[in-house]
């Protein structure tokens, strides 16, 4: 085989799920592709998923509003996308933001259409030490030259550390999340009065999604809209 087509041959895209071969404009196989669960009937304030639709805010919300005015999100988190997303962060798969941007990226321009700047959720310095990169700010660098324009990755920091939120009550991720996250004083002026997009891989209870916007907004943003690849169905 010809050198040129050697490296066309191990470099081509690859299903984010399975690794088969797969056109550019695939993410997913078509086999993985049966089990991506488009997000439809769900909360209209945190896309907590229903199971039928409904115009009313869920108890958590109700209970609890959220510092963001909505999350968005065009999937629910299960089958072989929960399987590439895993993969993705805990495998040292920094490769496959760029088909899991694909899946987000019709979803994430539409917001950003509103939108005055985009806004990666910050790992704390020793996760993504540990990890090597945020994939969150990935996921956003793939979704291409509209997300890129807004990006801004230094306007939120996270000051705290907190423990993985899997397996974690609600209660539990609220607490570890709280006042996990700031906007350095520098940056406060550019924020002022805009809306901001607060990107994340998933949300579960949107506990994170809901601690990040609630420090963009004391720090002067006009609006938060949280946006992430899939929602989590919250059994706790």
């Amino acid at each position: 085989m010809q050198p040129a087509r050697l490296l066309d041959w191990l470099y081509r895209p690859r299903c984010a799920s399975c690794g088969v071969p797969v056109t550019a404009t695939e993410p997913l196989c078509g086999t993985c592709s049966i089990s991506l669960y488009p997000l439809d009937a769900a909360c209209p304030r945190c896309s907590e998923p229903y199971e039928q639709p409904s115009q009313l805010e869920c108890r958590r919300c109700r209970k609890r509003p959220p510092a963001f005015a909505r999350l968005v999100a065009p999937y629910r988190y299960g089958g072989e996308l929960a399987e590439a997303v895993k993969a993705f962060k805990y495998g040292d798969r920094a490769d496959l933001a760029r088909p899991l941007g694909a899946l987000l990226r019709p979803c994430l321009e539409g917001v950003l259409d509103s939108a005055d700047r985009l806004v990666p959720v910050p790992l704390h310095w020793r996760r993504l030490a540990r990890r090597r990169f945020n994939q969150s700010q990935l996921l956003a660098e793939a979704c291409g030259p509209a997300a890129r324009r807004k990006l801004d990755a230094g306007a939120l920091r996270r000051v705290r550390a907190s423990p993985t939120q899997a397996g974690a009550s609600e209660k539990a991720r609220r607490e570890h999340v709280a006042l996990a996250f700031l906007v350095p004083a520098r940056q406060r002026a550019r924020l002022a009065g805009q809306h901001v997009v607060v990107l994340d891989d998933i949300a579960t209870t949107g506990a994170t999604a809901n601690a990040a916007a609630s420090a963009l907004r004391r720090a002067g943003a006009a609006k938060v809209t949280a946006v992430c690849l899939a929602r989590a169905v919250y059994a706790g």
